[in-house]
């Protein structure tokens, strides 16, 4: 279940960039959008393979972890 938020919020945050797109109607509004985009949600799209990586790997140990405390 986490992994699916974990790839969902980036789809989420670009999609909606993407509307705002569609709104602007001045150039600058453009550059605000396209700003968003190039410097937030286009990272955390390229994070979210390493994102279920790590979270794997913390889930993992947990439950190890649970395994030896028990």
């Amino acid at each position: 279940m986490l992994a699916f938020y974990l790839c969902r919020r980036p789809q989420e945050d670009l999609a909606a960039a993407i509307g705002m797109l569609h709104e602007h109607t001045r150039p600058e509004q453009d550059e605000g959008s396209l700003r968003i985009v190039k410097e937030y949600v286009l990272p955390a799209l390229q994070r979210v393979e390493a994102d279920l990586k790590r979270l794997a790997s913390a889930l993992g140990r947990a439950g190890s972890q649970g395994e030896h405390s028990g």
